[in-house]
Parts: structure tokens; C-alpha cells; sequence
């Protein structure tokens, strides 16, 4: 395995300059956390040569059916990252997406309460300076940089594909009755078509992937102004968390946020300075 430094946080981690951090909450609606997310070990996989993989999973289903899916679905992240085979990025990604997929889809056909379960996923590999992203429903990732936001993926909702045809604004989708309608999810076919892009990171940029319990809440640049002001990514999380609630928090809310910290000249990290 590759040597990397790691810091332990609480509800985070820094590894070499690349600080994480990782939080769900239940939110204030809902009586169960269907919600699952995925962070890299660096203790149990080489993320130097294998990149840092996280995702968030949002069940659907009801009961404990949203909670199975997800965590099927994030289980196979896991065994994919610990045990992958050496393929690219893309055609590893898209395997695991597919894998994930008929876990759900054949463990729905063994029971009536999992029948038609399913689950969001957004998945980011981050190898050096490229991040890699898949993409299933509507959890989103974000690219937060240099006092700008933008949304890295397509959200697989109705209202979504209606505002890319033109037919709502984004003013009408936010109060639209079928804004949670999402088109695409893990698990309820048999067959899944996953979205996968990539792009390239600078020093400070910072990525969040988030379910619909955060950006269905927080605008865009309430999301941003509480990213970048935090003073690290674990207490933006709590952040994030807590003004969703207090924004209501009417589903669960999961936020991973990535800072690429900004590496010091070697004469300051000598003297520890910051």
C-alpha cells in the first residue's frame, strides 16, 4: 500500500492535503434514516493508486426497504473499492453501478414490503487531480470554487428533464408537486442507465455530494456561503445540517464535503506554521 498521512476528525478525516467530511441526520419529518453514505478507508485500500471514492445513497421504499437499497448499494461501493480489479475508473464505476443495481432489483423480488424499494447514488472517485462522478437520481454533487457553485450532475427528476426541455423555470420546479418524482433510481428495473462525467480540481476547490434533505432545502448559495466559511469540512457539515433543519428538514439529510487544501511551502510545514 501506498504511505499516506491521516488524520482522524470527528465526523472527518484529513488525508495528505485532502480534508473530508461526512454527516446524515434523520431530519425532522421522518422517523427512520433511509439515507447511506460511503467514505474511503485509507487503512483498507490504496487510495494512492486507487483514488478516494465516496457517495451518497437516498433510499426510497418505505420502511426498511429504503434503508436496504441504500445500503446495498453503498456495500458494493465497498467491495468494489477494496477489491477492484485494476480497470479504469469509467468501466469500474459503471460495473459496480450495474452490480449494484441487480443486488437491489433480485433482493426486491424476495419480499411484498421490498417490493419496488430503490435508491439514489452519486458517487465520486477523486484519483489526484481528476474527479470522477456516477450518477443515479437526485442527489447531486457540487463544485464549490473560487466564490462560485456549480452542480456537477444531472438530477433524474421530472421537474429536472422539464427545465432542461424547457418547459418550467427553476422558480416553478422548486414548488412543483412533483418535484420529488425522480426518473431514474437503483433497483426498481431491471436494468439501469447511469450518467458518468468527469473534470479537473485545483487547490481549494471543494466538492459536496449531498442528498435532496440538504439541496431541496438550502439554495445553491446558502449551500456555498456555509461551505466555504466553515472553518473545516466537518463543522460545514453540522452546518449544513442544522440550517436544513432549520429550514424545516422535511427528509434526511447526508452531506459529504472534499477541500483539496492548499499545500504549503515546504519551509512553513518545517515550522509548523499554518
Amino acid at each position: 500500500m501506498g504511505k499516506v498521512n491521516v488524520k482522524q476528525l470527528e465526523n472527518g478525516q484529513i488525508v495528505d492535503n485532502v480534508e473530508i467530511g461526512f454527516l446524515t441526520n434523520v431530519g425532522l419529518r421522518r422517523e427512520h434514516n433511509e439515507d447511506n453514505y460511503y467514505v474511503f478507508d485509507p487503512d483498507g485500500c490504496d487510495c494512492q493508486t486507487r483514488g478516494m471514492l465516496f457517495a451518497v445513497a437516498d433510499g426510497m421504499g418505505g420502511h426498511a426497504a429504503g434503508e436496504t437499497a441504500s445500503r446495498i448499494a453503498v456495500e458494493t461501493l465497498r467491495q468494489y473499492y477494496t477489491n477492484g480489479s485494476g480497470e479504469d475508473v469509467k468501466s469500474g464505476l459503471l460495473q459496480c453501478i450495474e452490480e449494484a443495481n441487480t443486488r437491489i432489483f433480485s433482493q426486491a423480488q424476495t419480499s411484498p414490503t421490498l417490493k419496488g424499494m430503490g435508491t439514489t447514488l452519486t458517487v465520486a472517485v477523486l484519483d489526484k487531480t481528476t474527479l470522477s462522478l456516477g450518477q443515479i437520481g437526485d442527489s447531486r454533487a457540487y463544485l464549490i470554487r473560487e466564490g462560485e457553485i456549480s452542480q456537477l450532475t444531472d438530477d433524474h427528476s421530472l421537474v429536472a428533464e422539464q427545465i432542461r426541455q424547457g418547459i418550467l423555470t427553476e422558480e416553478e420546479a422548486a414548488n412543483h408537486p412533483a418535484r420529488n418524482i425522480i426518473t431514474r433510481a437503483l433497483g426498481t428495473k431491471e436494468t439501469v442507465e447511469a450518467d458518468f462525467n468527469s473534470c479537473p480540481l485545483e487547490a481549494n476547490d471543494r466538492v459536496l455530494v449531498c442528498s435532496d434533505g440538504l439541496h431541496g432545502v438550502l439554495s445553491d448559495a446558502e449551500i456555498k456561503q456555509i461551505s466555504v466559511t466553515a472553518p473545516d469540512a466537518p463543522t460545514a457539515c453540522e452546518q449544513l445540517i442544522a440550517s436544513a433543519n432549520e429550514g424545516g428538514g422535511p427528509d434526511n439529510i447526508t452531506v459529504i464535503l472534499v477541500h483539496i487544501r492548499p499545500i504549503r511551502p515546504f519551509w512553513k510545514r518545517l515550522l509548523g506554521w499554518t
